[in-house]
């Protein structure tokens, strides 16, 4: 499921207008997804079970949870922030 869900975070064509994708390889690796969507309103903890913008039937609100959740179990940390009317999502890896 872990994977899946990460890459979900990528894909999520809902929210996500359109998208770029950094790498960056220091003592960890870095990844950034940056998107020209909506972003998010508030500073609020968008990876707690459950958390959606557009709750449906078929969006409950588990991907960013799950995906932080595998990410944590490679040691490694996923953080978003508001930054020029875009939502950046940043994953920091351990590189061995």
């Amino acid at each position: 499921t872990g994977p899946y869900q990460t890459w979900t975070l990528i894909e999520n064509k809902s929210f996500v207008k359109s998208r770029s994708i950094k790498t960056k390889l220091k003592e960890k690796g870095y990844i950034e997804i940056i998107d020209n969507g909506k972003g998010i309103k508030n500073q609020v903890d968008i990876f707690q079970p459950y958390y959606s913008e557009n709750q449906t039937d078929e969006n409950r609100g588990l991907g960013l949870y799950i995906s932080k959740k595998f990410i944590q179990s490679m040691d490694g940390d996923i953080t978003y922030r508001n930054e020029n009317n875009h939502l950046i999502f940043t994953i920091t890896l351990p590189l061995a």
